[in-house]
């Protein structure tokens, strides 16, 4: 299932099929490449949550040459270290004038 942000055009909501989940380990690998994340950006993970169902929540914050973009925030949704949902807000578009 896919939600896209009829602002962004971006997915905002990714709910992976039963068994086709990625790894947590390989999220920002995987991101890279099926978000279209920019080579000079990069999601970077600051706080981890565990709630009472099993599922690890990871929240990352998006940053373009190590410096952190404002109104950016995607979350894992993991059990037993396999994603099963990614949501949030990112962007693809972004240029920074400092490298």
């Amino acid at each position: 299932v896919l939600a896209i942000r009829e602002q962004t055009q971006l997915p905002a909501f990714i709910d992976f099929e039963a068994g086709k989940g990625i790894q947590q380990s390989q999220f920002t690998t995987w991101a890279n490449a099926a978000l279209n994340i920019p080579s000079a950006s990069t999601l970077k993970p600051y706080q981890v949550e565990n709630d009472q169902l099993g599922f690890t929540h990871t929240r990352y914050k998006q940053y373009v040459n190590d410096i952190p973009v404002q109104g950016t925030m995607v979350i894992t949704h993991a059990k037993n270290g396999v994603i099963e949902s990614v949501n949030g807000d990112y962007y693809v578009n972004i240029q920074s004038n400092f490298s």
